[in-house]
């Protein structure tokens, strides 16, 4: 354990010359750095995703504090992978900030996937941006290995370890002879300059409810439009803006509802969104719909009265 944590601390405490992570994501590719008795011949170097990800954007947003990505420019790049085989993408992702890059390099999560998006944070770590997700598996996950100055020697490099320990990747452990094999993360120049947005939200002319029209922006718009999507009236991305397409759809929802299709989302509208599909099943149990029911009125709850606490 002390060899680990040794190493871990060793990596935070490199310098800034050892790798620039401004360098690496606009230079692309480079290479591993060669190490006597590492072999990274086999390794395969994948680029980063080229689309943004809103959800990952939330968590990122949650994660290091809407003041500061406010304040500061942010970008990250990420790449999905499955590490745990259950048949959904974790998320590795890269984040460059000078408020949580230094000396030691950038903050680095992987965020575990499921079914309804990304769950949990199973590592958090400073790195360089260049992961290697070997194909050795702990605990049913993905090795991942990583580089930075040998604890003993601070002037050569060392790799070490990752390994997942049940609940998270644990500190890296230094290994001396391997053929690394899997595919290198993260050093890409696909990255995405994460937009600081603000809360603009409409009040209802007849209360004190809010509506949402044109020129509104922020997570309870991107609320809406992620319902609009799921109702199939909504094809484009989702970037928490309230514009002449979420205006659209929101006409288009509105006439096929037979309310008045002025593109304003208000009470009535916004009742109507909340509504679950499957509600309307007749094969679904009482407890299921029960709890449909209090999932409509959250919502609904949320939208119109309490939007800036919407992430």
């Amino acid at each position: 354990m002390k060899s680990w944590l040794k190493f871990s601390l060793s990596i935070f405490c490199s310098g800034a010359a050892f790798l620039n992570p401004k360098l690496v994501q606009a230079q692309g590719f480079e290479r591993l750095p060669e190490v006597p008795g590492i072999d990274t011949s086999q390794v395969q170097y994948v680029r980063g995703e080229t689309v943004r990800d809103r959800n990952l954007e939330q968590v990122i947003v949650r994660e290091i504090g809407r003041d500061i990505i406010d304040s500061v420019e942010t970008s990250y790049s990420y790449h999905k992978i499955d590490l745990n085989s259950d048949g959904y993408d974790e998320a590795l992702v890269s984040i460059i900030n000078s408020a949580v890059c230094g000396s030691a390099g950038c903050q680095t999560l992987i965020l575990q996937g499921s079914s309804s998006g990304y769950k949990s944070i199973v590592s958090n770590y400073l790195s360089f941006g260049r992961w290697v997700v070997g194909t050795g598996t702990n605990n049913g996950w993905k090795n991942i290995y990583n580089f930075g100055r040998c604890p003993d020697d601070r002037s050569k490099v060392c790799y070490g370890v990752s390994q997942f320990d049940g609940g998270e990747y644990g500190l890296n452990r230094v290994i001396s002879k391997i053929t690394l094999r899997g595919q290198v993360v993260l050093a890409s120049s696909e990255s995405h300059l994460l937009q600081a947005k603000d809360f603009q939200y409409s009040r209802c002319s007849q209360s004190d409810d809010y509506c949402y029209r044109i020129g509104d922006r922020g997570p309870a718009v991107g609320r809406i439009i992620e319902l609009l999507i799921r109702k199939g009236y909504y094809q484009d991305d989702n970037d928490d803006i309230f514009g002449s397409a979420t205006e659209t759809a929101i006409k288009n929802f509105q006439r096929d509802l037979g309310l008045t299709p002025d593109g304003i989302a208000g009470y009535r509208t916004i009742d109507e969104l909340c509504v679950p599909r499957e509600i309307y099943s007749p094969r679904i149990s009482q407890h299921r719909r029960d709890q449909l029911g209090r999932a409509h009125r959250v919502c609904r709850t949320g939208l119109l009265s309490f939007p800036e606490k919407l992430e």
